[in-house]
């Protein structure tokens, strides 16, 4: 709604002075082009990456062989250099369970302060040398590498699992199936369409409007990654992984009015103001740069007032 017009009554020796505004609708439904260089209209970009491990039933059966696997903190207590470990590298209980490293790492040098060695360690994953449930091992204080025995390092390397190693058997197990797949695929993306969107709510400031596409899904969503973990636990559930990226385009809501005013003034004259309004904005196009960065965007305006 845009108020226009004014008229004054005069009155002397005394003055009175009598403003009155009428309200007249206006409605501005165009295209706006905003840029990141726009002055006027400065375009900005907002980008997220998140993942995240879904949880599904697994529905079919099958005999299977599988080893345990877990996450094992390697340290390096012996001196300051750091030590390459090869994949396929033993790691023994102390009731000698064998769990076998799955990619080679280099523990980094422990730190020497006033002469004492402070251990230094590294996160790696392990899976056992053997299929079956006996290698799904609670937590282990200190496991010890059997390749360094008879030599000093045997008691200066080391490493913890904080956690219980898991999916060991032999036998029946429930096992996903095409089905459980192609329900657990749809629920992650939607789920993580969920998580990047709650992520930009927090990461776009305050006065900053996000500028919607005007498809049923944003254009710019892409999945990065995805992959079934078909290991299932003790309820009989499987994993869904999925890493996705999006990007939202975003305006000042400030700016869109001024660009509205100014559009307002040439045709309604110079004494008017906004009052009550709806703005809708939609993002119809967008243009990259040679590095594939958003530079600029069309925008559809529907303003009512």
């Amino acid at each position: 709604m845009v108020g226009i017009g004014a008229y004054v009554f005069l009155v002397l020796p005394e003055a009175s002075i009598d403003i009155s505004l009428q309200q007249k609708p206006w409605e501005f439904h165009n295209t706006l082009v905003a840029s990141i260089t726009d002055a006027k209209l400065p375009l900005q970009v907002f980008t997220e990456t998140k993942n995240l491990q879904l949880s599904f039933p697994a529905s079919g059966n099958k005999n299977v062989s599988r080893k345990a696997h877990g996450i094992l903190s390697v340290c390096n207590a012996y001196n300051s250099s750091p030590q390459p470990l090869v994949a396929t590298t033993r790691f023994s209980t102390p009731n000698n369970i064998i769990f076998r490293l799955d990619i080679g790492i280099t523990v980094p040098g422990a730190t020497i302060v006033s002469g004492k060695i402070q251990p230094n360690c590294i996160n790696a994953q392990v899976t056992a040398d053997k299929p079956g449930a006996e290698s799904n091992i609670p937590p282990v204080t200190k496991w010890l590498i059997p390749g360094f025995k008879n030599s000093p390092k045997y008691d200066g390397f080391y490493a913890v699992s904080d956690k219980a190693m898991t999916g060991g058997i032999v036998g029946g197990a429930k096992v996903p199936v095409a089905a459980d797949i192609a329900k657990a695929k749809v629920d992650a993306r939607a789920r993580i369409k969920e998580v990047l969107d709650a992520a930009f709510k927090v990461k776009v400031p305050s006065g900053i409007v996000t500028v919607n596409d005007s498809k049923s899904t944003s254009s710019s969503f892409v999945i990065i990654k995805e992959a079934v973990i078909d290991a299932t636990d003790a309820s009989g559930n499987a994993q869904y992984f999925i890493e996705a990226r999006d990007e939202r385009v975003a305006l000042r809501e400030a700016d869109v009015k001024a660009v509205i005013i100014e559009k307002a003034g040439g045709e309604l004259g110079a004494d008017y103001e906004l009052a009550d309004s709806h703005l809708e904005l939609r993002l119809t196009g967008k243009s990259r740069d040679a590095r594939g960065a958003v530079n600029s965007a069309n925008i559809a305006v529907d303003f009512t007032g």
